[in-house]
Parts: structure tokens; C-alpha cells; sequence
């Protein structure tokens, strides 16, 4: 009997597992799940989703082992170890799934940078426009209003890999935990939408702090921003946080600094001319240096206003280089091209502080003065910088500019002509009037003038760097006029025969002297 019994339940087991089997396989509970899934991203996104496996454990977790979104350009734009989707209930075969919550575990966003396009490849567009700006045409069982049950969502050790998509090797920043809750909130049948509230929050040790709360509607991407702040923080301390290659980066450009954006707002998110939002931008402390120069600036406030597909920003205010800057700017992107407007103003910028090694006591630095500077420009934001225009001007009081090159190489060849030129580039002023182009700054008056000699140029300083200009010396009316007549000769005389053409780039100046004004 011993034996029947035995064999008995052998046999129970063996048919709740073929049972089991028939009905998860060949009826397909897990199959229907990842299949699901998969059809709902494919939908909404551009990319499409992958995975090398998927394990569902009852009642409802699906597991998709090593899964990705690979762009149609074949660039994987996000990367897994497992993506966990947690279902609200059990699973049942031709009934639309609810999913409850979504961890990301040892995700990897990357961001590899077109060359040709300035962009990132596979992340323009993300979202398929169509299944977002007709919900209504969407299957019933994939509607994210009806499938989304969602109460929270986990970034788990993920980072982000920035590529610059030319053969060298990826930037990594890692470590990246986030959470956002989610709170479903009915909203009354005439509205005919369903809200998720949503909470996040975001933290990097001594990096970044951010918290967000808002709202989106799944079906129509409609959102309000309730509140949005985050801090970003660069330095000393907070660099041992970093990876070893942004470790390098940072130090090599003495990156440091801190910033704290706060923002509400609300809008659709696939339609800009329709968002409102109010910010206000702090950066304290900031520094980035490169090469022989460095940018610091001690503080910088601004506010921003959007509304209606218009955006304004200022007043903009920066205390940088001992002196003040501000700023103005619009933007209307309910009409063609985007037409941006901008107006600044500057006065009291010591130069001296942008020689990233100062010299040593008692030596002269290689670049001084102080600069002031005020104008305006105008140009489509969708075709920059070919539709830019406007007009500028830059004076420079007390001004030392031996460490720029074109300036370098132009003295050269003015104190080669004779002692009368000799420290043209010691101690200047420097007047500027110029028009803001698509191909650069089109220089109508710069003159440079020390206690001796006075040189005006004119023309093209490309915002490639690219030079275009001709220039003309003579010594100033102080040194001629303690000549008589003979030196009002001189003065006129020696502009004429004498002018210089300044080619090559701003980096590599080329100076060719053109006596008489003759040459190409």
C-alpha cells in the first residue's frame, strides 16, 4: 500500500507540474507578460526594448536579464544588468497587465554625440509622437493610463556614459541612485484624463542633490511642475567621488563651483509652445580654466519666465573679473525659425584675472586692462549661427595684451619698421565697434593706442576663429605734433604707405606687411 501511496502522489505532483506547465507555457502566463512589455515600449517608444532573458516568478515579477533599448541607428541608448517589473496583480492571458513598479538595476545611459548633427544619436526622437498625440487610437490593453498602475520606480547603481562618438574611450559617471514615487489621482469623468502624482528624489555624495514633485498624464503627456530643486556641487572633496577619467577632467580644468536651480511649471511635454515655467538660476563660485586662461566668476543670478511659447530670461546678473555683467534675452517659439533676442552690458572686467598662473610679485602680466563692453543681437535659434545680427562695442582702459597672439605678432612687425613703434604692446587703449554676423564679429573701428604709436584695423574675427582683417600703423599725434609740420607729414603719410594684413587664425595669426596698401 506503502508503494501505491508513493506512486500516487508522485503522480499528483507530476500533473501540478505538467498542469503548471501546460498553463504557464502553452497557455503562456510569463510569455503573455514579457510580450505585453514589450508591445507596450514599442508602442510609446522609438527604440526598441531587448533582452538575453526573462524569468517570471509568481505571483507577478518579471525579470528581463540584460535588457536594453536600441535605437534604429543600432546604438543600445540604455543599457541593463535586469530590469524588475512588478505587476499589481496576477497576470491573467488576454487581460491587460498592471504595472505596479519598475527597478533598473546597473543601467547604463549612453550618450554618444553625433558629429555631423551636434546631437546624440538614437535619442532624437525617443517618443513616438503619434501613439502620444492620439492616445485614443492606441489599443485598449496597451493605453499606459490603463496598463500604468505605477506606485514607484528605482534606479539602482546606474550611470551615465557620455561618448564622443570619435573612437576615444567613453566617460563614465556611476554610482546613480534615484527613486520616484507615484501616486495615482483619478481625475472627475468631464476631465477624461488620469494623473500620477509623482515625488523624485536624486542624490550623488557631495555631487548632486535633487527633488521634484509634480503630475503627468500618461495618455496625454500633460504635466505640472510642482516644485523643482536641485544642487549641483564641484570640488576639491567631491571630486574623490568621481570616476578616475572625470577625476582627471576635473582637476586638469579646475572645475569647481555650485549651482541651485528651482523651478514650477506646467505644459505638455511633447509640445513646448505650450508649457509655462518660472526658475530662478544661482551659480556661486564657479571656475573652469583651459590652457594659459581661466573663467572665474563669484556669482551669477537669473531668473526665467515661459509662457504661451514665449521664454524670457533676465535680468541676468554676473559679478565676475572684479566687475558686472548683465544680460537679456528672448525667445518666440510660436513663430518660425524661433527668433531669439539678446542685449548685455559690462563694465569693470579686469582682464588680468583671466591668466589662469599669475606672474610672479613684481612682474607684469602677460594680459591686463579693464573692459567694458554693451550691445545687441537677434537671430533664429533653429539656424545659428548663420542668422545672426546686431551690434557691439568693447573699450579696454589700461590694457597689456602681449598674451594674445594676433596682437603679438602685429607689434612684431611694427617695432621691426623702428624704435618710434617700440612698446606698442606694453600699455594701451583699445576701442572696438563691431557687427554681430552669421560668420563672426565684422570689425567696422578697432584701434589699439599706447603713449607712442596707434594702429586701426578692421575686419572679420570668425566665430571659428577664422581672420580676416587689414590694419594700418603711424605713431600718435603727441609724437608728430612735437615735429611740427614734418610730423603731421609723417603721421599722414606713414598710414597710407604702411598697412598689415592679418590672416591665419586667432591662435596662428599670419601678419603680412603691404607697403603702399598693395597685395591681395
Amino acid at each position: 500500500m506503502a508503494g501505491v501511496g508513493v506512486a500516487a502522489a508522485a503522480s499528483v505532483v507530476a500533473l501540478a507540474a505538467l498542469v503548471t506547465f501546460f498553463i504557464r507555457g502553452t497557455f503562456g502566463v510569463d510569455d503573455w507578460v514579457v510580450r505585453q512589455v514589450t508591445r507596450i515600449a514599442n508602442v510609446y517608444l522609438v527604440p526598441a526594448i531587448g533582452f538575453d532573458e526573462s524569468v517570471f516568478e509568481a505571483p507577478a515579477t518579471l525579470r528581463l536579464r540584460g535588457a536594453r533599448l536600441t535605437a534604429p541607428a543600432g546604438v543600445d541608448v540604455l543599457k541593463a544588468r535586469e530590469l524588475v517589473v512588478t505587476l499589481a496583480r496576477a497576470p491573467r492571458v488576454g487581460e491587460p497587465i498592471e504595472i505596479a513598479r519598475i527597478a533598473v538595476e546597473g543601467g547604463v545611459v549612453r550618450l554618444v554625440r553625433d558629429p555631423a548633427t551636434g546631437g546624440f544619436r538614437g535619442l532624437t526622437p525617443i517618443v513616438r509622437g503619434a501613439a502620444v498625440g492620439a492616445p485614443d487610437a492606441v489599443p485598449e490593453d496597451l493605453r499606459l493610463s490603463r496598463v500604468m498602475r505605477i506606485e514607484r520606480i528605482d534606479l539602482r547603481d546606474c550611470a551615465i556614459e557620455y561618448n564622443e562618438g570619435d573612437g576615444t574611450p567613453a566617460m563614465r559617471v556611476g554610482g546613480i541612485e534615484s527613486s520616484l514615487m507615484v501616486q495615482r489621482e483619478e481625475v472627475g469623468a468631464s476631465a477624461g484624463a488620469v494623473w500620477h502624482t509623482l515625488a523624485l528624489s536624486a542624490h550623488r555624495p557631495g555631487v548632486l542633490d535633487a527633488e521634484a514633485v509634480g503630475a503627468v498624464s500618461l495618455d496625454t503627456l500633460a504635466a505640472r511642475l510642482d516644485r523643482l530643486d536641485v544642487r549641483l556641487g564641484l570640488d576639491e572633496r567631491s571630486y574623490e567621488t568621481l570616476p578616475p577619467a572625470v577625476q582627471a577632467l576635473a582637476r586638469e580644468h579646475e572645475a569647481r563651483g555650485r549651482v541651485e536651480l528651482r523651478a514650477t511649471g506646467a505644459g505638455t511635454l511633447t509640445d513646448l509652445a505650450s508649457v509655462r515655467l518660472d526658475a530662478t538660476v544661482m551659480l556661486d563660485g564657479l571656475n573652469v580654466a583651459a590652457g594659459g586662461w581661466r573663467l572665474p566668476i563669484d556669482r551669477v543670478t537669473a531668473e526665467a519666465h515661459a509662457e504661451d511659447g514665449a521664454g524670457r530670461l533676465g535680468p541676468a546678473r554676473a559679478d565676475l573679473l572684479g566687475g558686472t555683467a548683465r544680460a537679456t534675452a528672448s525667445v518666440d517659439l510660436r513663430s518660425p525659425g524661433w527668433p531669439v533676442d539678446l542685449a548685455w552690458e559690462a563694465a569693470g572686467l579686469e582682464l588680468e584675472d583671466l591668466v589662469r598662473r599669475q606672474p610672479e610679485p613684481g612682474a607684469q602680466p602677460p594680459l591686463a586692462g579693464v573692459m567694458r563692453s554693451s550691445g545687441s543681437a537677434s537671430a533664429s535659434l533653429l539656424d545659428l549661427p548663420g542668422t545672426l545680427e546686431g551690434r557691439g562695442a568693447l573699450d579696454i582702459e589700461r590694457a597689456r595684451l602681449v598674451m594674445i597672439p594676433v596682437i603679438t605678432d602685429l607689434s612684431r612687425q611694427i617695432d621691426a619698421l623702428g624704435s618710434v613703434f617700440a612698446g606698442s604692446s606694453r600699455s594701451a587703449v583699445v576701442r572696438a565697434e563691431f557687427d554681430v554676423t552669421g560668420a563672426g564679429l565684422d570689425f567696422s573701428r578697432l584701434v589699439f593706442e599706447n603713449a607712442v604709436a596707434v594702429v586701426e584695423a578692421s575686419g572679420l574675427v570668425g566665430f571659428d576663429g577664422r581672420l580676416d582683417m587689414t590694419a594700418s600703423a603711424g605713431p600718435v599725434k603727441k609724437i608728430t605734433g612735437m615735429l611740427g609740420r614734418l610730423g603731421e607729414a609723417i603721421g599722414s603719410v606713414t598710414g597710407r604707405l604702411i598697412q598689415y594684413r592679418v590672416r591665419g587664425t586667432v591662435a596662428s595669426p599670419s601678419v603680412e606687411v603691404r607697403p603702399l596698401g598693395l597685395g591681395g
